[in-house]
């Protein structure tokens, strides 16, 4: 997981020098996305290791990480996310974006 953030996390430095925000605005936009990807990818953890969570849990979830993605700047993996919650009723499709996402989280 600590892989996935500090990817994230230098997009999004580069996402918002782009937009001419000065450096304390950066470091303080990246902290504070920082956190709530970690929030969130621990509660998408939690929910892998769950059994009875509902479709919808899974599709709110993916909703909050797409957005948070592109929020950073992450477009890539937005869309993947994306890809992902158009296709929830198909088997294993949030187990395997989920696994992608936490591939470093230490069992």
């Amino acid at each position: 997981m600590r892989k996935i953030i500090q990817e994230i996390e230098g997009t999004a430095r580069s996402y918002f020098q782009q937009f001419g925000f000065a450096e304390e605005e950066i470091t303080a936009l990246t902290a504070q996305g920082k956190r709530d990807l970690e929030t969130n990818l621990n509660t998408l953890a939690s929910m892998l290791t769950r059994s009875g969570r509902t479709m919808a849990e899974e599709d709110s979830i993916l909703h909050a990480l797409k957005g948070l993605m592109l929020q950073l700047g992450d477009t890539a993996r937005a869309e993947t996310i994306n890809e992902v919650r158009e296709r929830l009723d198909e088997e294993k499709g949030f187990e395997t974006i989920a696994t992608a996402l936490l591939e470093e989280v230490p069992a």
